[in-house]
């Protein structure tokens, strides 16, 4: 008759309920904890004012990369005598020192300082709130519980970085100085994501290194001979190739030494660039083309992709939440069983399927 007496009786229905959809929860996204809070739903709702504020916080994320492309660069706010409260088109604000020069602007027109710096603490606050509640529900619930649910070096981290930006704003409105740190402190913010780090600890691992450089290997190997047989074969042609903008071009140009021809072959392998590097000796000798086309097949074609594809490959198979959440899981679902396995109604239904 004990056996089958409910696990939940009306005083702790609730409590364990939440409890058990918790340890359901964790173990779905592959964490595992091995206690939880006593006061479990207060520490829930808490959880849940996180969850809920997450959405402010990715948003808050998004704005601040907006307000990044639309307040007005450092170099361009250091001289000009401007009001900060006052919209001027940017080419108004950034004025080339040299007569004539063309800064390439997007024809934008920026956000004055005054309002870039109310939308930047704006934002902070919320960012600044995030990690508040994360610090409440780390220190309220789980640090008696002798275990930990966040990572508090993650919150410190973010209350800095979101203190700093707002004072490099400040800074910069109102003393206009040339040098600003707020893409170290933006991009900080944006490093301590879970996903960013996540895709950093796929990356950056030992397993993943050593198959990127067991591949890669070969692509400076092969960059190194070819460039051994052109200081050998065209190191010695002085001649000029033909004339750009009035102005000779030899045919062993960044050819007559190993290190600038290796350095050569490596702009050819990697970028789009191997006309330029080829083109004098192309030029000159019609038949180095058959060289370079087996170097650009070897190099570009083979070598190269197999790089990228080594590098994406142990992305895939060696990130480290792909690793681990299958022993999480297991441990999670061992650690909730109990507590389901006693339950009336899900014994009800065991006992009909």
């Amino acid at each position: 008759m004990a056996s089958r007496a409910p696990l939940l009786n009306k005083k702790n229905r609730k409590a364990t309920v939440v409890k058990a959809a918790w340890q359901l929860e964790n173990a779905i996204v592959g964490k595992f904890l091995q206690k939880y809070p006593e006061d479990i739903q207060a520490a829930r709702l808490l959880h849940y004012d996180c969850m809920r504020f997450n959405k402010w916080y990715y948003r808050a994320l998004i704005a601040l990369v907006l307000l990044t492309l639309f307040e007005v660069p450092a170099w361009c706010h250091q001289t000009q005598n401007k009001d900060v409260w006052t919209w001027y088109p940017g080419y108004e604000l950034c004025i080339v020192p040299v007569e004539g020069g063309d800064p390439f602007l997007s024809g934008l027109w920026y956000l004055p300082p005054g309002y870039a710096l109310i939308v930047e603490i704006g934002i902070e606050i919320i960012v600044l709130k995030k990690f508040l509640l994360d610090y409440e529900l780390e220190m309220s619930h789980f640090v008696p519980a002798g275990v930990k649910f966040q990572n508090t070096s993650i919150i410190f981290w973010g209350w800095f970085l979101a203190v700093a930006s707002i004072v490099d704003t400040a800074i910069f409105t109102m003393f206009r100085v040339p040098i600003r740190l707020t893409f170290l402190f933006r991009t900080g913010l944006l490093f301590i994501l879970p996903s960013v780090q996540s895709l950093f600890s796929s990356i950056f691992n030992l397993k993943m290194f050593t198959e990127f450089m067991s591949i890669s290997v070969f692509l400076w190997g092969t960059m190194l001979f070819f460039a051994w047989i052109s200081v050998t074969t065209f190191g010695s042609w002085h001649e000029v190739s033909y004339k750009e903008e009035g102005e000779p071009v030899y045919i062993n140009k960044d050819l007559d030494t190993l290190h600038g021809a290796f350095y050569s072959m490596f702009v050819a392998a990697v970028t789009g660039e191997y006309v330029d590097v080829f083109l004098p000796t192309l030029t000159a000798c019609r038949t180095s083309g058959l060289l370079w086309f087996a170097f650009l097949i070897l190099a570009k074609v083979l070598f190269e992709s197999l790089t990228l594809d080594t590098l994406v490959s142990a992305y895939i198979g060696t990130g480290v939440l792909k690793l681990q959440r299958p022993r999480h899981r297991r441990s999670g679902l061992k650690a909730l069983w109990p507590r389901l396995k006693l339950w009336r109604p899900w014994r009800r239904l065991s006992r009909e399927r």
